[in-house]
Formats: structure tokens, C-alpha cells, sequence
């Protein structure tokens, strides 16, 4: 970005996918989603470390300080392919809803690893996502995630979502990371 805009000329289209192969190429497509454009493909190139991002409050589909769940605006509603890649990721933050994505609308998320660390003194944290919305589909994808929740007297966390509504389906995902929150 220049001057606070998006070059939506980063990265090149290539059979309507965007390949992200690193950090920077990743913290890109979610500004682009962020910004608006919540229907676009993607597809890792490669592994990526996107622990410096994630300090930075940086997540697909949405804003990292509002905790809304119904607000889809910014809802990411593509196809988005690990092909079998890995994202690492630590968050360590101080609000609700924090997750790789914000919420997810009628999109595909499919042959994906993501691994790494979220702490949150709130509620909502997701190895995935915050929030699924609508017909998702979610294929072969392994959240190997250390989440710890702090909030007292709500543990409202997931594996893959904190929050899933209508109809999203789960083929071949496995969570694999650990679950610390208080009763």
C-alpha cells in the first residue's frame, strides 16, 4: 500500500486465483478482502510464517476489534487453497473473536495447515475462524493451534470456529492443537 490505498496490482490474477507465497503476500490478500473485495480466490505457493502479522492484529475477512458477528461486509466468500501449505500464526490479544479468519460466508477453505498460538483475555477464539456463515465448505484441513482463553466464566472457543450458523461442512479437518480455558 501507498498513502494508506491498496495496490490492487500486487500480485497478478492467475486462473482466478491470487498465489500467496509469503507474509507480505498474504497480509495483502486480506487487505484486499478487508477492503471490500470479499469475492476472490487464493492459493498458497508456499509455506508462511505470518506470526508478524498476527501481532499486529491482521485477519481475513474483518476487522480485529469488532467482535460482530452478524456484520458480513467484510466476510471473505471466495475459495481459498493451502494446497497442502502451512500458515503459522500467533496472536496474543485483548479481544473477542480473534481467529486466521474473521467470518467466512458461502466460501471453500480447503487443503490447508495452520499451526501456531492464540491468547485472548475475550471470548470467540477460533484455530480456523470467528465466525462460518451461510454454505461453507471446509476440506482436508488440519488446525494444529494453541488456544488459550482467559475470560472468566466463558469459554465460548473452537478448534475451527467459535461461532458456525446454517449449513457448513467439515470433510477430512482435524484439530490437533490444545484448548485452555477457564470453566
Amino acid at each position: 500500500s501507498r498513502c494508506g490505498d491498496l495496490d490492487k496490482n500486487y500480485l497478478p490474477l492467475t486462473d482466478g486465483f491470487y498465489t500467496l507465497n509469503t507474509a507480505a503476500d498474504l497480509n495483502w490478500f486480506a487487505a484486499l478482502v478487508n477492503k471490500g473485495n470479499k469475492k476472490v480466490n487464493a492459493r498458497l505457493g508456499a509455506d508462511i510464517d505470518f506470526s508478524a502479522y498476527t501481532k499486529k492484529d491482521v485477519m481475513i475477512g474483518g476487522d480485529a476489534f469488532s467482535a460482530n458477528e452478524g456484520d458480513e461486509s467484510k466476510a471473505f466468500e471466495g475459495i481459498f487453497d493451502g494446497q497442502e501449505h502451512t500458515i503459522t500464526i500467533n496472536y496474543n490479544v485483548s479481544y473477542d473473536g480473534v481467529a486466521l479468519f474473521k467470518v467466512v460466508s458461502n466460501s471453500t477453505i480447503r487443503n490447508l495447515i495452520i499451526d501456531g498460538s492464540i491468547e485472548s483475555t475475550q471470548r470467540f477464539i477460533g484455530g480456523l475462524g470467528f465466525v462460518s456463515r451461510g454454505n461453507c465448505t471446509y476440506e482436508n484441513i488440519v488446525v494444529a493451534v494453541n488456544i488459550t482463553g482467559s475470560y472468566p466464566g466463558d469459554a465460548t472457543h473452537g478448534g475451527f470456529f467459535a461461532v458456525c450458523h446454517e449449513s457448513p461442512v467439515f470433510s477430512n479437518c482435524a484439530f490437533t492443537g490444545t484448548m485452555n480455558a477457564p470453566d
